[in-house]
């Protein structure tokens, strides 16, 4: 039976249920399921930017340009409600720092090997702007890169994971740079701070505030 010959609740329930591969077969079929998948393709975008290969997103390479991903999420950033990104220092191109204002919706950000300070704090500023924005996590961060106060008034969660041993920083530098990063404000939100050890790797600080209803 045709997809399209389903009622419109029992196609969602279809394609709420695929994989991400079943889902961009669904999307690549035709303008009418096109439509119907994005909603589900779109919902937790995984984006991978790297020099060396082709840019990624939910499993999909772009071989050609990366400009070609960033308008496809454009296309469906109503949609779009958790991001993850993964690249390399040169990936935050100004392109993708416009990407996320249409993103009005989103409400989960996770960045890993974040870029170069200039860009990073860029995109701080960029994500700082957005209301819906309630979870922010960084991955891999060195702590030279958090350095300019950045205002969240609905941000929620915040997880930053340090680079233990970066040539030429002292661990007593960094463990200072990252217990004094700055998130404000946030009235009323008692600050929880837990610095430890994760696998003698890194550091994990983590500052949580609770959920609050908006």
């Amino acid at each position: 039976m045709p997809l399209l010959a389903f009622p419109v609740e029992i196609l969602g329930l279809v394609l709420e249920n695929l994989n991400i591969c079943d889902l961009w077969n669904v999307y690549d079929s035709c303008e009418a399921l096109r439509l119907s998948s994005a909603r589900y393709l779109f919902r937790a975008l995984e984006i991978r930017f790297d020099r060396a290969y082709p840019a990624v997103l939910n499993s999909r390479p772009f071989p050609l340009s990366p400009n070609r991903l960033l308008k496809m999420v454009t296309q469906w950033s109503l949609y779009v409600r958790k991001v993850d990104v993964w690249g390399d220092e040169d990936f935050l191109q100004q392109e993708f720092l416009d990407v996320l204002a249409t993103l009005v919706n989103l409400r989960t950000f996770s960045i890993s090997y974040p870029p170069s300070l200039a860009s990073f704090q860029t995109l701080l500023v960029r994500l700082g702007a957005l209301p819906s924005l309630r979870s922010l996590s960084v991955d891999f961060m060195s702590p030279r890169i958090w350095t300019v106060p950045v205002t969240f008034n609905h941000l929620r969660q915040l997880h930053l994971f340090c680079i233990e041993h970066e040539p030429g920083l002292a661990p007593e530098t960094w463990r200072g740079a990252l217990y004094h990063a700055p998130v404000s404000p946030i009235p009323a939100a008692p600050l929880l701070v837990d610095i430890g050890r994760a696998a003698g790797k890194r550091h994990l600080a983590r500052t949580s505030f609770p959920a609050s209803e908006t």
